[in-house]
């Protein structure tokens, strides 16, 4: 199953350079799928992250399926 994630961020641009390198270093099945950088005002930047992982759990970010959600 892939398991996407969404995530906006906001910060300057090297801290999400930062960002994106720790997730590449995870050592779960992680794949970032895009990135969107936008600046309004410098040096603040809007980062969107779109990620996903693979996993053999349907329900590994939906909660389980007895009910339960993230």
């Amino acid at each position: 199953y892939r398991q996407p994630l969404i995530l906006e961020l906001e910060g300057p641009y090297l801290d999400a350079l930062a960002y994106l390198e720790k997730i590449r270093a995870w050592p779960e099945h992680m794949f970032i799928d895009s990135v969107e950088i936008s600046m309004e005002e410098y040096p603040l930047n809007q980062i969107t992250l779109q990620i996903s992982s693979i996993s053999t759990a349907s329900s590994l970010l939906r909660g389980s399926s007895s009910g339960g959600a993230l």
